[in-house]
């Protein structure tokens, strides 16, 4: 069950959330952007699991996870990031869950809008038994003031068992975004990711300029394993620089 401190935690990252201004119009699929040679941008992720229909009277779940993004241009072909995700264990403590490294790049330096950008990612906990490997495609087309996205997704899953012997599993997922620009600062649409695992749908908003923005998503799971979770909320905040 969320309490007190659970709840201060989410009420205030959402206030603060609301300081700011977004070009991102999802937060689950990616779109087909890049930042320039010599550009960063650091970006923080709040996401909330609720794994059961009584949402909020949940005793032993995972209430929040932080992720901290730094992003760096290196060339008009190629952008690196680094992730450090924390996660919210029952007891309410705080604790290191994963790192992440990933690099997004533009192999056919194509201006068709249907070629899309590589996104490839490294993450892992930090004793090195279990890391995963991730591939995705980035396509984005825009219908005036429509932006449709999605990405075709392949994870390598790489876990070292009690044995010391390694299994590894392969997990398809794809990742859909449709929103509408109604200003220049402010979107609002659908998002949706779907795996064998489970499939989740909902509403997104997104709202800013090139230097600061917000996305909001709820995401509720239409169909999938019991154990996987049954809402989920996140919010990015984005600072370019």
């Amino acid at each position: 069950m969320c309490n007190n401190k659970s709840i201060f935690y989410i009420f205030f990252i959402l206030l603060i959330n609301l300081i700011y201004t977004d070009q991102r119009n999802f937060v689950w699929t990616y779109e087909k952007k890049m930042l320039k040679p010599g550009e960063s941008e650091f970006e923080i992720y709040f996401t909330s699991e609720y794994p059961d229909k009584g949402l909020f009277n949940n005793e032993n779940s995972t209430t929040l996870k932080l992720q901290y993004e730094f992003e760096i241009g290196m060339t008009d072909d190629l952008e690196v990031a680094f992730y450090n995700t924390f996660i919210q264990t029952p007891d309410n403590s705080l604790k290191f869950d994963e790192y992440k490294i990933r690099f997004k790049y533009d192999v056919f330096k194509s201006d068709n809008e249907w070629v899309p950008l590589f996104y490839s990612e490294l993450k892992g906990n930090i004793d090195f038994t279990k890391y995963t490997i991730e591939q995705k495609l980035i396509f984005t087309k825009y219908f005036n003031n429509f932006n449709f996205s999605f990405n075709p997704i392949i994870e390598l899953e790489n876990k070292k068992n009690s044995d010391g012997n390694w299994e590894s599993e392969v997990e398809a997922e794809i990742a859909l975004g449709l929103s509408y620009n109604f200003k220049k600062m402010i979107s609002s649409g659908i998002d949706m990711k779907s795996s064998e695992y489970a499939t989740y749908i909902g509403p997104v908003f997104a709202h800013g300029g090139e230097d600061n923005y917000w996305s909001f998503g709820l995401m509720k799971k239409v169909d999938g394993l019991d154990e996987k979770p049954e809402l989920i909320i996140r919010s990015i905040m984005g600072f370019h620089f």
